[in-house]
């Protein structure tokens, strides 16, 4: 594992209004990235964003959705 950090930040809109609107497709590539490692999101206050840590090419990478 390297030193580098490594993060991947999903964008979409919160709310029913957005919820299956293309606006949330930066929300739904890191859940389904999240699923596929088999992690759920946990609420970080420090960040006001929802975060997880996932192995991806022998790494760890953090996926947030602000």
């Amino acid at each position: 594992m390297s030193d580098k950090l490594s993060a991947i930040a999903g964008l979409g809109n919160p709310g029913d209004r957005y919820a299956e609107t293309l606006h949330n497709a930066g929300f739904w590539c890191v859940d389904e990235i999240a699923r596929r490692a088999g992690v759920s999101f946990a609420y970080e206050k420090r960040f006001d964003a929802e975060v997880c840590k996932v192995p991806l090419h022998g790494d760890d990478v953090w996926l947030i959705k602000p």
